[in-house]
């Protein structure tokens, strides 16, 4: 792999503000947040099904994210209202 012309940018720390997309400090701090979610149900091992019950979620769905099933046509669907 030839790497002669590769251009290298130093980021601002808000990936979605370098991409240019809207509201890019709120995505970040969703990010975050899903992110230590994350962290928490790892530690404790918990299942989908138990991690929604913790959160007081109304569905799975809303834990989703935090179990890696975010995707790009649902993005950071997992914050649901109760």
């Amino acid at each position: 792999m030839k790497t002669d012309n590769v251009k290298i940018e130093r980021g601002s720390g808000n990936i979605f503000a370098d991409l240019g997309l809207p509201d890019a400090d709120a995505h970040l701090l969703k990010a975050e947040l899903v992110t230590q979610i994350d962290k928490i149900i790892r530690e404790r091992r918990l299942k989908q099904v138990d991690a929604a019950k913790a959160a007081r979620a109304v569905s799975t769905r809303c834990v989703a994210p935090a179990a890696g099933a975010a995707s790009e046509s649902t993005p950071w669907n997992g914050f649901c209202a109760s």
